[in-house]
């Protein structure tokens, strides 16, 4: 039995009918992909782990150690060392983050570079250096370094007050003041916020004819361990 003419579509017409199919077929792929992709990330961003806020605290209150007055001269970099804020609850708490809280004149005439804890030991003594880190002589010869401690994991005892360190930089002419610090913390498995107000913390007043602080006497006998700030007078 004899068939009929078979219909022939030109070669060209093929290959464009093909690739327009395949062309196609890869949108489509790629559509479905990316919808998979978007479903996959809405699940995950509403059904990921919620973090509650820090809770108000009250296991800190502010200890009897604060700063003193100072006068610096535009430029002058220094470091408070200070024992402020205590743990007056009956367990451990361990500080997450750290911050001085700032008042008037922060940052147009000063500036907060760093705040950070100090380590148990050596004993710093509270007060004001020009040397970072802050160093001490225990007797001739003996010079003694601050470890600094990033506040993240530090752990504070019951009635401990850690020495914490306020590097402050002096940029332009007017009073300046610090108003305490801005504490989150753990503890008893839960994470509290508390902001310890501390009168007198740092109450700076930069004036361009004031006189440079120097480095104390062991700062200067010292300073092969340490480095001196910026505007500070060596002789």
């Amino acid at each position: 039995m004899s068939r009929g003419p078979v219909p022939c579509r030109p070669p060209l017409l093929t290959l464009v009918h093909e690739r327009t199919y395949f062309d196609r077929l890869r949108t489509k792929v790629g559509l479905g992909l990316m919808a998979i992709v978007v479903t996959a990330l809405i699940g995950c961003s509403s059904s990921g782990p919620q973090v509650d806020p820090p809770r108000p605290g009250d296991s800190l209150e502010a200890a009897a150690e604060t700063g003193r007055p100072l006068t610096l001269p535009p430029g002058q970099e220094v470091i408070v060392v200070v024992r402020a804020v205590r743990n007056t609850s009956g367990e451990a708490l361990e500080i997450t983050k750290l911050r001085a809280v700032p008042g008037d004149g922060v940052p147009e005439a000063v500036q907060i570079v760093q705040v950070s804890v100090l380590t148990r030991s050596p004993k710093i003594p509270p007060g004001t250096y020009v040397t970072f880190p802050p160093v001490i002589r225990e007797q001739p010869g003996r010079c003694e370094r601050a470890g600094i401690l990033s506040p993240s994991g530090v752990l504070v005892d019951p009635g401990d007050a850690p020495a914490l360190m306020v590097w402050l930089r002096a940029i332009d002419e007017g009073p300046a003041t610090l108003d305490g610090f801005r504490i989150t913390y753990g503890q008893s498995d839960a994470l509290y916020e508390q902001e310890v107000e501390i009168e007198g913390l740092a109450d700076v007043t930069v004036d361009a004819t004031a006189t440079a602080r120097k480095p104390s006497a062991d700062e200067q006998s010292c300073s092969h361990r340490t480095r001196i700030l910026p505007g500070a007078v060596v002789f």
